[in-house]
């Protein structure tokens, strides 16, 4: 009897570790791209090359510092244990809370009068959604289809 529940409970630990890396791994290679992108609107013109790729590196390293702040896992974990208790199946369910709860986070851990401000612009809450949609589908693969 104890054998089962201790083999779903370690399955769902290893589903939501390897689900947490996924999307941090999605997260960072959507963002580090964005990032780069806006960090070299801001070069001069007349700037060489090793100017340009300098703001690429400081855009990605922003990037990932500014959003590290963001994985708070809590809503992730809320969303898992959830589907869990509820035995949901679905994989709608994993993908779609997945990308809410990563969308969420940015919005609780920040004021409100910082919310005009173009680090919160569409394709920084489409990242993040992406890379929770990819933590949702990772974790459903590995142990929300036997929830």
């Amino acid at each position: 009897m104890i054998w089962p529940a201790l083999r779903r409970i370690l399955a769902v630990a290893f589903g939501f570790i390897v689900a947490t890396m996924a999307g941090a791994i999605t997260l960072f290679f959507l963002g580090a791209r964005w990032a780069a992108q806006e960090a070299t609107a801001f070069t001069p013109e007349a700037a060489d090359q090793t100017s340009h790729l300098l703001n690429e590196w400081l855009g990605v390293v922003a990037f990932f510092f500014t959003i590290g702040p963001a994985l708070t896992l809590l809503p992730a974990i809320t969303a898992a244990v959830l589907g869990e208790v509820a035995r949901i199946r679905s994989l709608l369910y994993y993908v779609l809370a997945g990308g809410a709860a990563a969308a969420i986070m940015p919005l609780i851990a920040t004021r409100p009068e910082a919310m005009g401000s173009s680090t919160y612009a569409t394709p920084y809450f489409t990242i993040i959604a992406t890379a929770g949609f990819a933590a949702g589908f990772v974790y459903w693969l590995l142990a929300g289809r036997n929830a």
